[in-house]
């Protein structure tokens, strides 16, 4: 009996300190302190955050109690244990010996019967009290989300597309937090399903996790350490040519050799592409033998092993597999006829000029046989060469020893100047260096060449020192002045002969004086009266060129020619002479008066 009474009291007890054992947890707390750890070498590692044991009791009113922390047994007679307390004492030593729970997960408190009310259940049936003792700490990993992964020599390298996330697991009471520190940072605070922000680069991170209960992660190098590389870079790659070349232009001997670098996690591939986009794995250096004469791009890039790819880059040169072209000009003076006679002028020079593609030209040469040649320098000039067919050969060389094919070219060296001459067609007096005439005189001009010359390419003029302008067949001056004329025969290498000529233009006519012999007698109705067997005497004055000829009528009769006074006029008769004088250069005037006679 007294045994059963003793198993009652025992089974109360458990089951009201069992009520009160969140209370108890919190005036039981235990502080725990975690050391520092060095890690991968550092000096330093990361504080970890300071955390207690404690208990957890979860949603469905399951009790989860760190293993660590000590339990202690009490009894109470109402749900909160604040009335009739009392604390159990072992039964050995008589003392509160705390317990500590010695398996990890499950474990129970337990009476032989259940009792309502304190009668046994029927049918018989144990009363349990479960608690969920935990004692390990949690476990924490990286997990990641990449489609490109390298790992080399125990490093390992992603993407900049990689995602990095904090996997953490506890047994028993589960996860409270996590944390993790990035590049030597202090600890944060994970939040669960963010993504980690990791800069570009080597990424050094130490991580750990405390579960519901209290108990912490340990920092340690195998579990806790991880080295994560991201490499967004893609590597550079560049290009180097071997062989004759000048510049960007090439010779069919030519190499190109590519070298990539990546400093991260390393060259993948290169490729290359001549005249289309990289797509061929680069190998061997590239030759250039088999490409055609032109322009030509070399594209190629690098993707190194995490998938980051350069941008194509571009090489574009010029593959010179053909010679030079060289050509001749002539400075100054040259003339090619329709049969295809080269004339030039003895102050002419021969050029040459040569082009390569950019290659450069090198040389060119030179000679009067297409034996003996020399380097050309600078211009030849013709000036001493004789007035027949003279041959030149000519070819070049380029800087990638292209060489031209031998030309040549002929020529006659015209010195004479055309012969110039001109006349006048109309009225014109010459007299010492002067031609006298008038608006109406036409002044032709031309010039001629000797046979088996160049030919008279055109004739000018300039008046009273005016700018040149060419004869088109007709000059006639107009003003009544003295005019100073060069003319200039030019041939068709530009020789030339001015001849100057003074003209002097003159369109006034003579001036017509008339005199009587005998003074008037009269004047009646504003006509004057001369006494009969008057003489009448007729002159003319030209102040340039002088008088010609003199004509008169009377009264309208035929015109006469002036050689002696007029003479035989009748008395009583009224008279009208009509005078007209011409110049040396045909000027006319014309004169009228009239008299009588008495």
């Amino acid at each position: 009996m007294v045994y059963l009474v003793k198993q009652v009291f025992l089974r109360c007890l458990l089951r009201l300190r069992l009520l009160q054992v969140l209370n108890i947890i919190q005036m039981r707390k235990c502080t725990i302190f975690c050391a520092l750890a060095f890690v991968f070498g550092l000096a330093n590692a990361q504080e970890q955050k300071q955390v207690e044991y404690k208990s957890y009791v979860d949603s469905s009113g399951t009790v989860y109690w760190n293993r660590n922390m000590p339990l202690y047994l009490h009894m109470s007679s109402d749900p909160s244990g604040a009335n009739n307390k009392a604390s159990l004492k072992h039964s050995n030593s008589g003392f509160n010996v705390p317990y500590y729970f010695d398996t990890e997960g499950a474990n129970f408190i337990r009476t032989r019967w259940r009792t309502n009310e304190g009668k046994p259940v029927v049918p018989q049936e144990e009363h349990i009290w479960p608690v969920m003792a935990d004692g390990l700490a949690p476990i924490t990993k990286i997990r990641f989300e990449a489609d490109n992964k390298y790992v080399i020599k125990g490093k390992t390298y992603f993407d900049k597309s990689a995602k990095f996330y904090l996997t953490a697991k506890d047994a028993v009471s589960g996860v409270e937090s996590s944390y993790v520190s990035v590049n030597g940072q202090p600890y944060q605070v994970y939040t669960e399903g963010s993504r980690l922000a990791l800069p570009v680069g080597d990424n050094k991170l130490l991580v750990y996790s405390v579960d519901r209960v209290g108990n912490m992660e340990k920092i340690d190098d195998k579990n806790s350490y991880f080295s994560i590389i991201v490499d967004e870079a893609a590597p550079t790659t560049e290009y180097r040519v071997e062989g004759d070349n000048v510049g960007n232009i090439l010779s069919p001997r030519c190499k190109i050799i590519l070298t990539a670098k990546d400093d991260k996690s390393g060259v993948r591939i290169t490729k290359f592409g001549i005249d289309s986009d990289a797509a061929i794995r680069y190998m061997y250096p590239i030759r250039t033998n088999k490409l055609s004469d032109g322009d030509h791009t070399l594209n190629f890039l690098s993707v190194d092993n995490v998938k980051n790819a350069e941008g194509q880059k571009s090489y574009a040169f010029y593959l010179d597999a053909i010679a030079p072209e060289v050509s001749f000009s002539i400075d100054k003076d040259e003339y090619l006829n329709r049969y295809k006679t080269r004339y030039v002028s003895a102050r002419s020079a021969i050029q040459f000029n040569a082009t390569d593609n950019k290659a450069g030209v090198k040389d060119i040469d030179y000679g009067f046989n297409p034996v003996e040649f020399n380097k050309y320098i600078e211009p030849i000039n013709v000036s001493n060469l004789p007035n027949i067919h003279n041959k030149v050969y000519y070819k070049a060389i380029d800087k990638v020893n292209n060489r031209s094919a031998i030309k040549y070219f002929t020529f006659i060296v015209d010195r004479n100047a055309p012969k110039v001459r001109y006349k006048c067609v109309g009225a014109n007096v010459e007299r010492s260096d002067t031609i006298y005439l008038t608006s109406d005189t036409n002044i032709k001009m031309w010039a001629t060449d000797a046979r088996g010359e160049s030919g008279t390419k055109a004739v000018q003029y300039k008046i009273n020192g005016d700018d040149y302008v060419d004869f088109n067949g007709e000059l006639k001056l107009k003003s009544n002045s003295y005019h100073n004329i060069s003319i200039k025969g030019i041939d068709n290498v530009n020789n030339h002969e001015v001849k100057t000529q003074h003209f002097f233009v003159d369109n006034t006519p003579p001036e017509i004086y008339h005199h009587f012999s005998v003074d008037k007698i009269s004047v009646e109705d504003e006509i004057e009266i001369y006494p009969i067997k008057t003489l009448i005497y007729l002159a003319a004055q030209d102040r340039v060129v002088g008088n010609d000829r003199i004509f008169y009528s009377i009264n309208g009769s035929r015109e006469r020619a002036y050689i002696q006074p007029i003479s035989g006029l009748r008395s009583g008769k009224e008279y009208k002479i009509k005078v007209r004088a011409l110049d040396l250069l045909g000027n006319e005037s014309v004169k009228e008066f009239r008299f009588r006679i008495r």
